[in-house]
């Protein structure tokens, strides 16, 4: 082949390396700028499922406390209807005893009546009586001695009378007495059930409106539970978005194959000329289409940092969300400001913050395979740079509540990929 062939292949060469490398600058332009686009998106939507867990947190809190409050009333409540039973077993008692009392103070009430009847007909008797008629002076002799004898028995029988009477009168004015103190009783015990029966009451209705309240609020957490998981959903298809563009920056597909079909038809056939130029080497432009694949199994990839596993990749039980959560990657805990290695060569697709992964870069390897380095503190390279394996890349952020500071993931075709399955080691 003559100079001036080799030089015209040569050029052609370059000429259709440059296409894709515009192509690829043109494509990560447009992706970047719909990245941005659906980071605010999806910015706003993690605000709105901050807000609904903040919400549903306030409503547990609530719902919680409201439940301790219905306990303490159906507690008191089942003291007031102890303390109503009580009373009533002694309302019975005091108004059997008054029975008794009221008996009692009947007969005693008689019998006085009927001594006191006694007594007068006595009396009468006694002072109808002609020996008892006469006085004692204007008569002599025995007769005189038989009235002074009547009179003292007459005195002493009206002593003992008076004496049974009075004891009769004051056994009837006690009894009188304890029936008054046991009415009054009763009346206060009756007052006091009274007084019991409207607290209980009270404590009934405030009771179902309780309830009517818990159910507003668990309905008001069911709802809470909906939206939140609605927007978890919208939030979890625009990280798909956002991925998806992500892992879309290794050019058009077309535009690189027909690069390699110009390569193919522009190559000089094999023969005896010794003096076959190669393509020239171009630095970057190399690099763009030669790096090796994550998932080539010729290659061996080394762990991105040195620390503990926290968050595994896969599906997992969160204790502040109901159902399940899909970790796309894999969270470590490391100490702060460790280095932050590249698992392989390849180029920085994009380096800067993204939602949910704080600051990030995310490197493009060849077969479009990608690594994702998130949760870092200072980052050392920047969009477009060409990177080496082990190459320091950033360094970790400080841990979170939770004890992260860094997230690795790995991508293929857009889709994540268990790091673990091409990882020799997960840490350092």
């Amino acid at each position: 082949m003559g100079f001036a062939a080799r030089y015209d292949w040569g050029a052609r060469t370059i000429l259709a390396l440059a296409c894709v490398v515009c192509a690829n600058i043109h494509l990560t332009s447009v992706s970047l700028a719909q990245d941005e686009k659906l980071s605010a998106q999806l910015t706003g939507i993690r605000a709105s499922v901050d807000l609904a867990e903040a919400e549903i947190s306030r409503l547990r809190d609530e719902f919680n406390q409201l439940l301790k409050k219905r306990e303490e009333l159906q507690s008191n409540l089942q003291k007031l209807k102890d303390e109503d039973k009580a009373l009533q077993r002694k309302i019975v008692d005091l108004r059997g005893e008054e029975g008794t009392l009221k008996g009692e103070v009947a007969i005693a009430e008689h019998n006085a009546e009927e001594h006191q009847k006694r007594i007068q007909s006595r009396l009468r008797a006694m002072y109808i009586n002609s020996s008892v008629s006469a006085s004692p002076i204007f008569v002599g002799g025995s007769q005189r001695a038989d009235v002074e004898r009547l009179a003292l028995y007459a005195r002493k029988v009206r002593d003992m009378d008076s004496r049974i009477f009075r004891e009769a009168s004051d056994a009837v004015a006690a009894l009188v007495y304890k029936r008054k103190a046991l009415e009054e009783t009763i009346t206060a015990e009756q007052k006091a059930r009274d007084d019991l029966i409207k607290k209980r009451k009270d404590t009934e209705a405030e009771s179902v409106k309780l309830k009517a309240v818990s159910e507003q609020l668990t309905q008001k957490q069911q709802t809470a539970q909906q939206s939140l998981s609605i927007l978890r959903d919208e939030a979890r298809k625009v990280e798909e978005m956002v991925a998806s563009l992500t892992s879309g920056e290794d050019g058009d597909p077309e535009v690189s194959e027909e690069a390699e079909a110009v390569n193919e038809s522009e190559k000089p056939a094999s023969g005896n000329d010794d003096e076959v130029v190669s393509p020239p080497k171009q630095g970057s432009i190399q690099q763009a289409v030669i790096h090796p694949s994550i998932f080539d199994s010729r290659v061996k990839l080394r762990a991105p940092v040195k620390g503990e596993v926290l968050q595994g990749f896969g599906r997992s039980k969160v204790s502040t969300f109901a159902d399940m959560v899909f970790s796309k990657g894999i969270d470590f805990s490391s100490t702060s400001a460790s280095d932050v290695h590249a698992v392989l060569d390849g180029k920085v697709a994009f380096a800067g913050t993204m939602p949910g992964y704080e600051q990030v870069v995310v490197l493009e390897h060849g077969g479009r395979s990608y690594s994702l380095y998130g949760r870092l503190g200072t980052v050392s390279v920047k969009t477009g740079d060409s990177v080496d394996q082990d190459q320091v890349i950033a360094t970790t952020s400080d841990p979170d509540p939770k004890g992260r500071n860094f997230y690795f993931e790995v991508r293929k075709n857009g889709a994540p990929v268990n790091p673990q399955n091409v990882l020799a080691s997960v840490s350092r």
